[in-house]
């Protein structure tokens, strides 16, 4: 080797007491070292995926794999998204915090989007999924219960209000806040009580009055329920307690095609919900075919029909398309009893009842109500409610089927194929098919047996149909 090609060499020696001997280092600026870089290989993010509610806070931590490396890298964090989260770093770990829920991707089923949590160290970066739900919320059943009672008598039955969490993460830490009376007494219910803290999935607050020496008024109590967590605490439960007249009624005697100019009053039969009404009874032979309409220029009617013992038969609210009420009904002969109430408690005002004989046939896809022990002759026309498919035709019907009763109906026919559809009208509004039938009777007749096996009653809804497209002509309807 030349003088020329040699590697320039500082040589640092440094005198070393070990051992009694010496030890010299030499540093090359040129043609090797013994000294190496600081190489990072991989960077992973734990946990890997995690949810925060809204005001809520999670840590991350970066897992930097490197080779020699005499410090821990430096790492550096960011978000895709600095709406929804807000990030404080320290070192190689960072918090998390909820902004606001992550957005909604129109595209997958999945739903939420969620943040990208990034950790890079030199050229490696590892990722964290953060997906951020709305804070926690109170959701309750009923915000409004009105509880009714006679002066001196016995308390009333306790009603429920279920609570869920009405936002994300979870509702926890529940609990009954100061109660506040309205005028006139205090102290008038019992302590309310709640069967779990936490609504997972949900709670149950129980209320409950003491008629006590209440006299003869309408109370007013308000509950707030609340939560720590929760965005919306407190929610409050508005309490009426209606201490008046007695919730059993002597019915008035009532004659179909009549009309009643009636006033409702505080002193009136009360339901549980507080509204008032009167009743008015009366019989039907055969099967009757009557409209009832019930109007006042003052108050949103409500329209009822039960039958002696107070079951349930028939009702409407708004069917005339406005605040009035009007409802067209099949009798069986059987004794019968009509309400005229209002839509909304403690509402009182002027109002007219009548009533009138109509013609039995249902045509045009109208609603009519039925009770058990009629017997109808029909016809399916093709002005009556439609299924395009096929085309097919139908006539509808409603009924009111108490929890625990069983109905047979039947649809008899000899120029056509008949079917039969039962459906249940849920709590929400929806529908629910229950069941149906086409041949299980005489012939090409349809039956249906049908028990409510629920805890309550329901309106069903009874189609008239036929098994094959664009068939019309008569049947008979049953029900028993």
């Amino acid at each position: 080797m030349s003088i020329l090609s040699r590697p320039r060499c500082r040589t640092a020696v440094r005198a070393l007491a070990l051992i009694g001997t010496s030890v010299a280092t030499a540093v090359c600026s040129g043609g090797g070292t013994d000294e190496k870089t600081c190489t990072v290989s991989s960077v992973s993010v734990q946990p890997s995926q995690v949810t925060v509610a809204v005001g809520t806070s999670t840590t991350l931590t970066a897992q930097v794999t490197s080779s020699n490396c005499s410090t821990d890298p430096a790492v550096t964090w960011s978000t895709s998204d600095p709406v929804a989260v807000t990030l404080q770093p320290n070192g190689n770990q960072v918090q998390v915090t909820g902004v606001a829920p992550t957005s909604v991707r129109a595209d997958l089923a999945l739903g939420r989007a969620p943040a990208t949590i990034s950790a890079t160290a030199q050229e490696q970066t590892g990722t964290s999924q953060v997906t951020v739900v709305a804070a926690p919320a109170i959701a309750l059943s009923s915000s409004a219960l009105t509880f009714n009672a006679d002066p001196g008598g016995a308390n009333p039955a306790s009603q429920p209000v279920t609570i869920t969490n009405g936002g994300g993460g979870t509702l926890s830490g529940l609990g009954v806040g100061t109660i506040t009376y309205g005028a006139g007494a205090t102290g008038w219910l019992q302590a309310p009580t709640l069967n779990t803290t936490s609504a997972n999935p949900s709670a149950t607050l129980t209320l409950q009055p003491v008629t006590g020496a209440l006299t003869a008024g309408t109370y007013t109590a308000t509950v707030p329920v609340t939560s720590a967590v929760a965005s919306n605490s407190p929610q409050n439960v508005t309490v009426t307690f209606v201490v008046g007249t007695s919730t059993t009624c002597t019915p008035t005697a009532y004659t179909v095609g009549s009309t009643v100019n009636g006033t409702l009053a505080a002193s009136d039969c009360h339901l549980g919900d507080g509204s008032y009404y009167d009743a008015y009874a009366f019989s039907a032979t055969a099967t009757a075919s009557v409209r009832f309409t019930l109007t006042s220029g003052i108050f949103d009617t409500f329209l009822f029909l039960t039958d002696p013992a107070g079951n349930l038969l028939a009702f409407d609210d708004d069917g005339t398309g406005t605040t009035n009420s009007t409802f067209r009904l099949l009798l069986g002969t059987a004794g019968y009893q009509v309400g005229a109430n209002s839509f909304d408690p403690a509402t009182t005002g002027a109002y007219t009842l009548t009533s009138a004989t109509v013609a039995a046939n249902v045509t045009n896809c109208e609603d009519v109500w039925l009770t058990p022990g009629i017997s109808t002759a029909q016809a399916i026309e093709a002005t009556d409610c439609l299924d395009s498919s096929g085309p097919f035709y139908a006539d509808g019907y409603l009924m009111q089927i108490r929890a625990g009763q069983s109905v047979t109906i039947t649809q008899g026919s000899a120029v056509l194929d008949a079917f039969l559809f039962l459906v249940r009208i849920e709590q929400d509004g929806t529908t629910t098919l229950v069941a149906s039938d086409n041949d299980s009777g005489s012939g090409t007749d349809a039956v249906i047996s049908y028990t409510n096996n629920g805890t309550a009653a329901a309106a069903f809804i009874i189609f008239a149909a036929t098994n094959l497209a664009n068939e019309t002509g008569a049947y008979t309807l049953t029900i028993q």
